[in-house]
């Protein structure tokens, strides 16, 4: 059995809604060195194995506040907690 998906419109605009919230962070792509232990045992694969990835923290530019006014602009209801 082979699934088949369709492009489907509101999929896309959903998934551009959640991207225009994050406008104006930059796109970058940090590595860094994952903990190996204090049971380490080098092999051939390791520095694929514990690199990993992180996100970046928000720009100043992008405070809750404003992330939430872009966020009401595709649901009016939406609220910070206290």
């Amino acid at each position: 059995m082979r699934l088949q998906f369709k492009q489907q419109k509101f999929q896309a605009d959903a998934a551009k809604a959640i991207l225009d919230v994050f406008v104006g962070q930059p796109y970058l792509t940090p590595t860094y060195m994952m903990d190996r232990g204090i049971n380490y045992q080098q092999n051939l694969t390791d520095d694929e194995d514990f690199m990993g990835w992180r996100n970046e923290p928000a720009v100043p530019e992008l405070t809750d506040k404003v992330m939430l006014e872009r966020l009401k602009e595709f649901h009016p209801l939406l609220t910070l907690p206290p």
